[in-house]
């Protein structure tokens, strides 16, 4: 089998995504209570592949920490950085991989569900130098064989793209996370099942409901959709869920309040009888999925950062 060099994009800042990107990057934000990289991770490797390379740059501080070295996944990642104000990858440095590796180019800082092995097999078949992988016009992936990945750019720039070959991933879920709503979005089809080769963390205690280490959570909170609870949460027995929630770690939910179709994310303390419908909430910022609206709350018995 011929050896693929792979390198996964990790260095949006994402300011888009302001506050939640504040002091780290897209790649390393939390949906369903994993980093968006991971995922990104865990596709390569039941695809078969077994080392990448990580490109990363100054607004991604943290990042190696969080992943490591890949051995949890049975893998070989190595970290690669690139400018900050760099528009496109270029080749990237010292290339460790042999001039017969094939090339493989994929984004660590959107959500991806999608069949690489099918996406390797047709672009093989199209005898071109260069193809990408689109969504909806949007390239999320790309492939070259052989010597010719580690001289030409590798990049994501419209002009190239047009002079490629492109194959339609007309089977892939793709978000881009792009936005607040996306963001939002995404956390929901993850918990949802919906991106069926994506999975959290967490087991399931009753019909909709995953939970994870150091938890406590009563079942019946559950009034309908589906649930997620990260690590070490403490969620009052009174506390109602519906519609869909995701839970981040280390979040502290107190008696009688109501949640609808929100994501909360790590180190979060929610106070008593508060509801909260359509909204993400980080500390004490909430952000509103319907009017993209951000509000930092001053009232610390209604939400605060614990952390």
């Amino acid at each position: 089998m011929m050896s693929i060099h792979t390198t996964i994009l990790a260095h949006r800042q994402g300011r888009e995504l302001s506050p939640l990107t504040n002091g780290t990057c897209v790649a390393m934000l939390p949906v369903a209570g994993k980093p968006v990289i991971e995922y990104a991770i865990e596709s390569l490797h039941k695809a078969g592949m077994r080392n990448a390379a990580i490109s990363v740059n100054d607004v991604t501080c943290g990042l190696e920490e969080l992943v490591g070295d890949g051995s949890r996944w049975g893998m070989e990642l190595r970290y690669k950085m690139q400018s900050s104000n760099m528009q496109r990858i270029g080749a990237t440095p010292n290339h460790e991989a042999p001039d017969s590796a094939e090339t493989l180019l994929i984004h660590g800082d959107i959500l991806l569900n999608l069949d690489i092995h099918e996406f390797l097999r047709q672009a093989r078949a199209t005898g071109r130098k260069r193809v990408y992988g689109l969504k909806e016009e949007q390239a999320v992936m790309m492939w070259e064989p052989g010597a010719a990945g580690h001289s030409a750019q590798l990049d994501f720039d419209a002009g190239i793209i047009a002079e490629s070959a492109c194959i339609e991933l007309q089977a892939a879920n793709v978000n881009m996370l792009n936005s607040f709503p996306e963001f939002h979005q995404a956390n929901m089809d993850l918990i949802s099942g919906r991106l069926v080769s994506l999975s959290p963390h967490g087991r399931t205690s009753v019909n909709g409901l995953i939970h994870n280490h150091g938890s406590k959570i009563n079942a019946e909170s559950l009034k309908s959709g589906f649930a997620y609870i990260g690590n070490n949460c403490n969620v009052h027995k009174t506390v109602q869920f519906d519609s869909g929630v995701i839970i981040s770690d280390r979040v502290i939910i107190d008696r009688g309040a109501k949640l609808e179709n929100s994501v909360v994310l790590s180190d979060t303390y929610i106070g008593e009888m508060v509801t909260i419908k359509n909204a993400i909430i980080y500390g004490n910022t909430l952000i509103r999925i319907d009017s993209g609206s951000v509000m930092q709350l001053e009232d610390e018995l209604l939400f605060a950062n614990i952390a």
